[in-house]
């Protein structure tokens, strides 16, 4: 667990490069919790595609960080594409999350009216 931590917590302070940031904590990360959730969908495990959308947006906004603080060090212009882009991610994970909120209101809507 301690080494769990220790990698979050390098990621976070953007301690990692700019390529492990972005291509393999950022976009293999994604691809791999992308791959979860479409399994989880094709199999007919709606939670598990839910899980897997909230893990990456997390997943996006710790990358995100880390970024930020490689850009505090260094302004380049590669870091600056991968901080729009996994910006654009982290937004699109916000408009995700609210359609999420919501459907689920709608389906306790649904089941649980009196009329």
């Amino acid at each position: 667990m301690n080494k769990f931590v220790a990698k979050t917590r390098s990621l976070v302070s953007g301690t990692f490069s700019l390529p492990i940031t972005f291509w393999l904590w950022g976009v293999a990360g994604g691809v791999l919790l992308d791959i979860v959730g479409c399994g989880g969908i094709h199999y007919g495990f709606l939670p598990v595609y839910v899980v897997a959308s909230i893990l990456k947006f997390v997943l996006f906004a710790m990358v995100l960080s880390g970024l930020f603080f490689i850009l505090k060090k260094e302004i380049t212009l590669l870091a600056l594409i991968a901080f729009f882009v996994v910006l654009l991610q982290v937004l699109l994970g916000v408009v995700k999350v609210m359609g999420f909120s919501v459907a689920l209101y709608e389906w306790f809507l649904y089941d649980f009216s009196l009329g």
